[in-house]
């Protein structure tokens, strides 16, 4: 897997041209990279891939609420990477 990508979108319920290109970019993404779909409010996503014609199969969707053990991950992720491409 590629990159770790955390995208945040405020207002996912508005259901607007923001929220379609938030989830469309999250489609792509996901192809090749881990996407995190950061929310205030946890989705309904089977009625958001059917609105919005997506497949978000492959993105994890985080509450705030959650969001800081994602941070934390995420930290550790990047110490590992630094640690391993200092030490070469």
């Amino acid at each position: 897997m590629g990159l770790r990508i955390g995208i945040y979108n405020r207002h996912m319920s508005a259901r607007g041209g923001g929220e379609k290109r938030t989830l469309a970019l999250a489609a792509h993404f996901s192809r090749k990279h881990e996407v995190f779909l950061i929310v205030h409010e946890r989705p309904d996503l089977s009625s958001l891939e059917r609105y919005f014609d997506v497949d978000l199969g492959r993105v994890e969707v985080v509450s705030l609420d959650e969001s800081r053990s994602l941070a934390r991950r995420l930290k550790a992720f990047g110490r590992r990477l630094l640690s391993s491409t200092l030490g070469s």
